[in-house]
Order: structure tokens, then C-alpha cells, then sequence
């Protein structure tokens, strides 16, 4: 079939492009790199486990290749709302450090961020944390 398909150049040249799209789109659709983000996220989990120190955080998320900011509470109030329901709330003088990590995970056009924040009390110890993926599509 094959032969005889190709023996009309125009339909073979379709037959191949249909092929390439085909291709293209099946490995579009197949999620790539997420075992690394499970990994990742369980190493961020680790590096910010509650009573962990500031200085012990920041030098694990410095390994992990994470770059963050940081930032004093100046009141009492929330610093992240994920929408549906979830809020991490901060009081008055915490170290907020916080990040958004891109990563090599991608499905399709969306690609994911892990969205990191760590609060910390006044004597530098992790009292509150969050992580969560992000989905970025176009």
C-alpha cells in the first residue's frame, strides 16, 4: 500500500506530513518530566520541614537550584490564597521566604512552576510552610 501510495509524489508528501503531525501530537500529550518534579518537590519538602533553620533552608533551596526572596511581614495578614480555599496566613514580624521555581515538566502547552513559601519565626525556625505546582498554559 505503502508503495503504491507513494508512487504519487503529492500523496505521499501528505501521507507523511499527516505522519509528522500525528507524531508530533502524541508526544505532545504524553507528560514529560514529572518524575523529576515529584522528586524535586519532595526535596523542598525535606530542605523546609518544620524547626528547620533560615540558614539550613536557604542553603538547601541554594542546592536545589531554587532562587527565592525574601521579605519582613510589616502586619498580620495572608500570603498566599490558592483560590480554593487554602490561605497561609503570616503574622507581624515573620521572614516570609518565598519562590516560584520553574521546571523542566511540561504537558501539551502548560508547562509547571512549584510556587514555595516558608515562614519563619523570630528565632529563625520554620513554623508554617507551603508548596504547590502551578500550571502556566498559554
Amino acid at each position: 500500500m505503502l508503495k503504491r501510495l507513494c508512487e504519487h509524489p503529492i500523496k505521499c508528501a501528505v501521507f507523511l506530513i499527516m505522519l509528522a503531525a500525528v507524531s508530533y501530537l502524541s508526544y505532545c500529550s504524553v507528560p514529560h518530566g514529572y518524575g523529576k518534579l515529584a522528586i524535586l518537590e519532595s526535596n523542598v519538602d525535606h530542605v523546609t520541614a518544620l524547626g528547620t533553620s533560615l540558614n539550613n533552608v536557604r542553603a538547601g533551596l541554594d542546592t536545589l537550584g531554587i532562587k527565592y526572596n525574601e521579605e519582613i511581614e510589616r502586619q498580620d495578614g495572608f500570603v498566599f490564597e490558592d483560590g480554593k480555599g487554602y490561605r497561609l496566613a503570616a503574622n507581624e514580624g515573620e521572614l516570609l521566604l518565598f519562590a516560584r521555581h520553574q521546571t523542566d515538566a511540561w504537558q501539551g502547552p502548560c508547562a509547571e512552576q512549584v510556587w514555595i513559601f516558608v515562614l519563619f519565626d523570630s528565632h529563625g525556625l520554620v513554623v508554617r510552610r507551603h508548596r504547590e505546582r502551578f500550571h502556566l498554559c498559554p
